[in-house]
């Protein structure tokens, strides 16, 4: 009976792994992000008021892809072929004062370099587990997903927080939605972050462009065609 048991977790723990290897975030081997694009966005709020203009900004050089956030005054610089970051960097308010926080991958580990006024500050988080994705490159690295499956796992790395969190990216069946730029058939992702969950719609066919980004306070459309 002992054995028999032993058995049936061995074959659980077993199920368990496969099933979450089949899930691993995975990305289109053929589809590639533009090296050199800019996507115009509206914000806007839950009142549906107009808040906000955006650019995002997809410019490839000698040291990999970078993608720069205008509004968020973000810029992340990825490998073109695996989409793994490489480095960022981000400007967060505090108050009046703007903290500068930059990011490098190193071996096994991410160089956090934070700057305040005069005063610095460095830490080094090791990565534990692969892949991973940096939080900066996450909704415009997406178009590269393989769509076709519908739920992919992965580790997202939170400057802000200086620490990694499991994310799973959960992909629905295309649906139409309008935006300023047209009316679209896109898939719909819902990011779920454990404690919160967002969403996201990406163009179903051609450059899977994100078409809108919505995090329950701020919604993103895509300004022009």
């Amino acid at each position: 009976m002992k054995e028999f048991i032993i058995t049936i977790l061995t074959l659980i723990v077993l199920l368990t792994t496969v099933q979450a290897a089949e899930n691993d975030l995975k990305f289109d081997p053929d589809f590639k992000l533009p090296i050199r694009d800019t996507l115009y966005y509206s914000l806007y709020d839950k009142s549906e008021n107009k808040v906000a203009e955006s650019m995002t900004i997809y410019n490839l050089d000698e040291e990999g892809l970078r993608i720069i956030d205008i509004v968020n005054q973000s810029e992340v610089l990825i490998d073109p072929a695996s989409l793994s970051p490489i480095s960022g960097q981000k400007v967060f308010m505090d108050g009046q004062k703007q903290i500068l926080v930059t990011s490098a991958i190193v071996g096994d580990s991410v160089q956090l370099f934070m700057k305040l006024d005069e005063q610095e500050e460095t830490m080094s988080i090791a990565i534990k587990k692969y892949p991973f994705l940096h939080n900066d490159q996450l909704l415009f690295s997406f178009p590269a997903l393989d769509f076709s499956q519908k739920r992919h796992d992965f580790q997202l790395f939170v400057p802000a927080s200086a620490s990694f969190i499991q994310v799973a990216a959960l992909v629905g069946k295309p649906e139409n939605i309008e935006v300023p730029a047209g009316e679209y058939s896109a898939y719909p992702v819902t990011f779920d972050f454990g404690m919160a969950t967002q969403k996201a719609w990406y163009e179903a066919e051609g450059s899977h462009r994100l078409i809108v980004y919505d995090n329950g306070q701020i919604q993103y459309r895509l300004e022009k065609d």
